[in-house]
């Protein structure tokens, strides 16, 4: 089911008087029209992650390569998820790294 564009454009009007006469809130008007421009078979836009390589991993994690590799391809626990970016290139959401050394640093101040 699609709505007519005339419809669209109407409600678009309709908001837009309700904006101007002080009874529809501007952040409600603006989030509103973007409800209605977006078509209902795109979902809505997320933030883009940064992606790094294997290498930055390691180093944010102060190991070697091959011990990163190690930790991705441990198949009981799955700490953080590599992205395929080619046929041999993998990458890493770096927020997940990031969550993943928070989760495992100990707190300062703390003895063992």
């Amino acid at each position: 089911m699609s709505i007519s564009a005339v419809s669209i454009n109407l409600v678009k009007t309709s908001l837009i008087h309700l904006r101007e006469a002080g009874v529809l809130p501007a952040n409600d008007y603006e989030e509103l029209m973007t409800a209605i421009t977006r078509p209902a078979n795109r979902p809505e836009p997320t933030k883009p992650s940064h992606l790094i390589t294997r290498d930055a991993g390691a180093k944010m994690l102060g190991i070697s390569t091959r011990s990163f590799d190690r930790l991705l391809n441990l198949k009981e626990n799955v700490l953080f998820h590599p992205i395929r970016v080619g046929k041999r290139s993998l990458r890493i959401n770096q927020a997940e790294l990031e969550a993943f050394i928070n989760q495992t640093t100990p707190a300062e101040g703390k003895e063992s």
